[in-house]
């Protein structure tokens, strides 16, 4: 079973996937998080991203964790 877990997340490296953001690690430094898959994810977001829906590219993965940043908004315009 380990196996299996570690190949199914190995897919979502380098992946950019929707995360509902349920509330921030108890060090108060990241956000947490599930995909649509029920997958933990683990974030650098903020208080304001919880309860919202937001990109995350994920660039690491342990057996039940996947960890990321999120995408920013790529139609920003900056002044």
């Amino acid at each position: 079973m380990y196996e299996n877990q570690i190949n199914r997340n190995k897919l979502f490296k380098n992946q950019t996937i929707n995360v509902l953001v349920e509330n921030l690690t108890d060090d108060k430094t990241q956000t947490f998080g599930r995909s649509e898959y029920m997958t933990s994810v683990v974030f650098n977001g903020n208080k304001e991203h919880i309860g919202k829906i937001v990109p995350v590219k994920i660039n690491k993965f342990n057996r039940t964790t996947l960890f990321g940043e999120i995408v920013e908004d790529l139609d920003k315009k900056v002044a």
